[in-house]
């Protein structure tokens, strides 16, 4: 007899407490919720670096906290905590927003996944009464999220809006009395872990029809999930093994069913598993490039979804005489995380400027991002700040800030007062500005430098260090 104690009508529920005695005299009944809390506690966990390559990210059904696992090695990160309900699998989507399936309100939820955060989406609808939901996974050949569902006796495909969290059916899922989870690869081939029969089950997106490929070679029970390394095309399950009474990470031959064992989660059971990574070519994705004004410079904060061979950006101001580089910051080279990026342009004088990024590839291809406009309000007094950096060798930059318009002067000096170079000398219009110095041909030691412009003088000392 196979039990299902998840989501059930309460006549149902009263049925099943007539069984008690039978239930405690079997050892593997079948089960689609969590696993029993009387396993092997919590043990600390922590990432491999130097075997990262993929990042997974997943909800523990024991803790209800919120993990990261590296793919290849299985070495699991606790980030925090979830929203504190069962997850019943999840996934990313194509454009890297991780959804998964909250079990006690049975909603569609997403989860920030650099911090646990969920938010609901919907309560889903479509999916036929008495069965239970045991999956989803996002299918990169069609665009569409997938989903399981099972009473333990019977299985059925769905797809879920993920805007309405409304379900559509797709099929029963032949061969497969529970599927408790599904992943799906580039190529949109469906594959199933059912947990009744314990085998590894092909599922036709079409028509939901399973095919059974064989056992999984170990007990498998509670719930659980499994989902693709795109770039390897390795189906990853995040396991509950009933017999080690562990959460365990195994990786599945796809011929014959098999698994086999990468990594012991002793007081971790994931519930829900999707592993960062896209199909084909990973392009330079930008999502966020803005401009913000402060104290007479500009910030230009941008980040990117997904970068591919991208040697970095080349920020880019407009002048009189066109777009002008006014710094590079260095890309990720190929990954598929999110990247965050910040440059700040010193620079610059009062008024309206806009500024764009040219994305540039290891290869030389480069791509222009939208343009971005900030308005920069006129100094209201000279300054002249001290050098950055300083001791310095062999270079160092001059901040100042002109209020009214005229001639500008800015001198490097010895400690006699002889003046040794002249960096500007010159008319300019209220704004905040920057100058480099190269001291390559002076001797360490310390050194003046002296702004003058419009009757302010103002001195400061810098230092070469040799």
């Amino acid at each position: 007899m196979k039990i299902f104690t998840r989501n059930l009508p309460f006549f149902l529920l009263i049925t099943l407490f007539c069984f008690t005695d039978q239930l405690f005299s079997q050892n593997h009944e079948t089960s689609i919720g969590r696993a029993p809390a009387t396993q092997n506690p919590v043990k600390e966990v922590t990432k491999n670096d130097n075997l990262t390559t993929t990042i997974a990210y997943g909800s523990d059904g024991i803790g209800n906290l919120w993990f990261s696992a590296a793919i290849p090695a299985g070495t699991l990160t606790q980030i925090g905590p979830n929203g504190g309900f069962l997850h019943m699998g999840g996934d990313f989507d194509g454009q890297g927003v991780f959804y998964a399936i909250n079990g006690n309100l049975n909603s569609l939820i997403t989860v920030n996944y650099l911090t646990g955060a969920e938010t609901v989406v919907g309560v889903i609808t479509g999916v036929t009464a008495g069965l239970t939901v045991t999956s989803i996974s996002w299918n990169p050949a069609d665009s569409k999220m997938y989903l399981s569902a099972s009473n333990l006796t019977t299985s059925f495909l769905y797809t879920i809006n993920l805007t309405t969290a409304a379900a559509t059916l797709v099929g029963e899922i032949t061969n497969a009395p529970c599927i408790i989870a599904i992943g799906i690869n580039c190529t949109g081939e469906i594959y199933g872990v059912d947990i009744v029969t314990d085998s590894l089950v092909s599922i036709n997106p079409g028509t939901g029809a399973g095919t059974v490929l064989g056992a999984l070679n170990f007990d498998a029970n509670y719930a659980q999930d499994v989902d693709f390394d795109f770039a390897t095309n390795t189906l990853y399950l995040a396991a509950y093994n009933n017999t080690a009474m562990s959460g365990e990470l195994r990786t599945a031959n796809l011929t014959n069913g098999s698994t086999a064992l990468v990594l012991g989660w002793p007081g971790v059971e994931l519930t829900s598993f999707g592993i960062q990574g896209s199909c084909g070519p990973v392009p330079v994705e930008l999502n966020r490039f803005e401009a913000v004004p402060k104290d007479g410079q500009v910030e230009l904060q941008w980040a990117t979804s997904t970068e591919t061979n991208n040697k970095g950006f080349s920020i880019e101001r407009k002048s009189a005489d066109g777009f002008i580089e006014v710094g590079f910051v260095q890309g990720a080279g190929t990954t598929a995380e999110i990247k965050q990026y910040s440059f700040t342009d010193r620079n610059i004088p009062a008024g309206t400027q806009i500024y764009r990024l040219r994305q540039i590839d290891l290869d030389g291809t480069v791509a222009l991002s939208s343009e971005v406009t900030v308005e920069i309000g006129a100094p209201t007094t000279f300054s002249l700040d001290q050098n950055y950096p300083n001791p310095f060798n062999p270079s160092t930059t001059f901040d100042f800030k002109i209020a009214t318009g005229g001639k500008v002067m800015l001198s490097v000096y010895d400690l006699l007062g002889r003046e040794l170079e002249v960096l500007v000398d010159e008319m300019m219009t209220p704004g905040s500005y920057s100058v480099k110095f190269d001291a390559t041909g002076y001797s360490s030691g310390i050194y003046l430098y002296r702004l003058e412009s419009s009757g302010f003088v103002q001195t400061r000392k810098l230092i070469i260090m040799k």
